[in-house]
């Protein structure tokens, strides 16, 4: 019998987990059977063309590859997350996954005498790249806010610097900065927007600052930066792509719409029968609500309700037109207005109970039909 050797990677270390056995070195997995074929010696004769279809072990392979890439990330592991996500690209040079997180790795380990943002910068752009249409978005802000991260942090110590240098760095930073927003593709107009806000609420609290570290990122731009406030040299820097990604976010909305009801359509043309259903189940049901509503408009109450409130304003009329000295006359129109008033009073009352009987039984129907709605219209 030959030693259970993993036919992708060489390695022997193989252990049997459960009903399988998995290559502690790559994480292939074999079926029983498969081990047994495996170690079995001699030759075997084979004619005519022979294809291996090893795309399911190369899918598991680098599921495997991006769960361990994600678990170095978790731990600040550098060198584990750029060892799997390499392994992962070499047998898919497009994955998107591998690259992105490639891109949030990258820029640690940074100093202000080396600072890795390019390297980071440009695994971003081949992840958002890559990344299919419908993720371009969530890509981009994503590896963004990571990159930034790492920017803060820079821009925290360069604060701390003595004078000359803490400037010096901290034009450095902020440029940095610049660049990430500036060349990561598919940031959204709403971010870029909230970053240059963000900003220049930095350049105001170091203007206002009383501390010399407070107010270095100040100095930095009054000095390094000829007195441009970081926020206008973002804003400056961001406005064709600001307007770039209006358009497009809105080409971007046009076509997920006419993708979403397209899929609505193809649904519902394969579903008629069930269509149709619901649509006479709505139909019916509207019926019955319009029924009822007509109900609480004719119940005796209302019209009641505003006989007597016409007798009240008259009679408030009336006493407003009296003199100065017709005081005896006022008090027995106010009597008649309290009794009215009285009146009213108790045909709100039968009123309000009336119609809240009817919307009882409308309540159900109505949610109903809000199902049957939203059934004919959510997303496919």
């Amino acid at each position: 019998m030959k030693q259970l050797t993993c036919e992708m990677c060489g390695s022997t270390d193989l252990i049997k987990d459960g009903g399988v056995f998995v290559c502690q070195t790559c994480g292939c997995k074999y079926s029983i059977e498969e081990a047994k074929k495996m170690m079995i010696e001699g030759t075997v004769e084979v004619t005519g063309t022979v294809r291996v279809d090893d795309s399911a072990v190369k899918k598991e392979q680098i599921n495997n590859y991006l769960e361990m890439a994600k678990s170095a990330l978790d731990g600040e592991d550098i060198e584990g997350v750029v060892s799997y996500c390499d392994r992962i690209l070499e047998i898919d040079r497009d994955n998107y996954e591998a690259w992105v997180l490639r891109a949030k790795a990258a820029g640690w380990g940074s100093t202000l005498k080396n600072i890795k943002v390019p390297q980071a910068l440009t695994a971003a752009k081949r992840a958002v790249n890559l990344a299919p249409d419908s993720q371009k978005y969530k890509v981009s802000s994503e590896v963004y806010y990571a990159i930034k991260a790492q920017i803060v942090g820079l821009l925290i110590i360069a604060q701390k610097m003595p004078g000359t240098s803490g400037c010096e760095y901290i034009q450095k930073v902020m440029q940095q900065w610049q660049s990430i927003l500036v060349g990561i593709p598919f940031l959204s107009k709403s971010l870029m927007e909230d970053e240059i806000k963000d900003c220049q609420q930095l350049c105001e609290n170091s203007k206002n600052a009383f501390s010399p570290s407070g107010r270095l990122i100040y100095a930095t731009y009054s000095v390094q930066n000829h007195r441009v406030s970081f926020d206008k040299m973002f804003r400056d820097a961001l406005a064709d792509k600001i307007k770039l990604e209006e358009s497009r976010e809105a080409e971007f909305k046009a076509k997920a719409d006419a993708e979403a009801e397209a899929r609505k359509v193809s649904y519902w043309n394969a579903h008629a029968a069930e269509k149709t259903a619901l649509e006479t189940e709505r139909a019916a049901l509207q019926e019955q609500i319009s029924l009822l509503q007509e109900e609480i408009n004719s119940i005796p109450e209302g019209s009641e309700k505003e006989n007597i409130q016409k007798r009240i304003d008259a009679l408030s009329a009336e006493k407003s037109s009296l003199g100065l000295f017709k005081g005896k006359e006022k008090k027995a129109i106010e009597e008649k207005i309290e009794e009215a008033s009285l009146e009213l009073k108790k045909v709100i009352d039968r009123l309000v109970n009336a119609k809240s009987k009817i919307e009882k039984e409308i309540e159900p129907l109505q949610n109903r039909v809000d199902e049957i709605n939203s059934e004919l219209t959510k997303e496919r």
